[in-house]
């Protein structure tokens, strides 16, 4: 790999005023590099999804509630890790948070008068196969 190559070292800044915006950004890092794809997140005022595991005990991911927009709490038992073929992985067992952020400014807009540390009741999940909520009152946002 080189610099060319390495997201990390790419630009990840956000524009909302160009008429072309090509940097809305899908993550799903490995663990390893959490830290340094938050501290990139905020440094670059980025804007995008972001999908990671609920681990209070590590800075970045309370750096991250900075720039949280909003964000979904997926049970453990919600089947969302697989391969190509379909086949699905040993679910890990932790809640799987997928937040919507955006480093410019401060997201001291977080939705609802949600507590960024505390964990969501799960009222539904998404259907890998059909992308279509199985619980009618929870929408998709």
């Amino acid at each position: 790999w080189d610099a060319e190559d390495n997201a990390l070292q790419q630009n990840w800044s956000y524009d909302p005023s160009s008429k072309r915006n090509d940097k809305m950004l899908w993550l799903h890092p490995p663990q390893h590099l959490l830290s340094e794809v938050v501290q990139k997140i905020l440094l670059d005022e980025a804007c995008g999804i972001l999908v990671v595991p609920v681990q209070k005990q590590f800075s970045w991911f309370w750096s991250l509630g900075e720039a949280a927009l909003d964000w979904w709490d997926l049970d453990p038992s919600v089947p969302i890790y697989k391969n190509e073929q379909g086949v699905v992985y040993k679910q890990p067992n932790w809640t799987t948070r997928v937040v919507l952020f955006d480093a410019q400014g401060s997201a001291s807009r977080a939705s609802g008068g949600r507590t960024w540390g505390d964990v969501d009741e799960v009222k539904g999940y998404c259907d890998p196969d059909n992308r279509e909520w199985e619980d009618e009152d929870q929408p998709v946002r």
